[in-house]
């Protein structure tokens, strides 16, 4: 559990998106079901609105897009596989086959960074990253990364 605040909620699903745009949408919606009372246009337009200050793709086929909400009442990650790649402005140019939003309150800011930074640096170990993109059970996705007691796969 995050210092300051509770376990996030944690979901893995396998993405359908043609593009960029497409996966937001997704992720948004993904991100909004895992939590009472968040709405998908809300987490969508934080989404837009962090990937206006530039592209929060890591390179290595991952991005890790995330956003802060008023009102939300907890933190909420999505781990999201695609089959096949979308461009998402990554520095190496690859095509992002693994998404990791993240959705936390507006009001616990220091929540976010230290979910963020914890993340960022798993998501460097090219092992982790191929391990998630090769798993068979999309329930995996979620435990490998945060295996905490509030999980679900959508």
């Amino acid at each position: 559990m995050p210092p300051g605040g509770s376990a996030p909620t944690v979901a893995a699903v396998e993405l359908i998106a043609g593009d960029g745009e497409q996966a937001i949408d997704a992720l948004a919606a993904a991100l909004a079901a895992a939590v009472p009372g968040a709405t998908t246009a809300g987490i969508g337009r934080g989404l837009r609105q962090r990937e206006a200050l530039g592209s929060t793709a890591l390179g290595g086929g991952v991005a890790l897009p995330h956003c802060r909400v008023s009102g939300l009442e907890r933190s909420v990650v999505v781990v999201a596989r695609l089959r096949s790649g979308v461009d998402y402005g990554a520095p190496d140019g690859a095509p992002v086959r693994l998404f990791v939003a993240i959705a936390t309150p507006a009001e616990q800011p220091g929540s976010h960074l230290r979910l963020l930074a914890d993340l960022a640096r798993q998501l460097r170990d090219r092992g982790q990253v191929e391990r998630l993109l090769e798993t068979d059970a999309v329930e995996e996705l979620a435990t490998a990364l945060l295996p905490g007691p509030t999980r679900r796969s959508a």
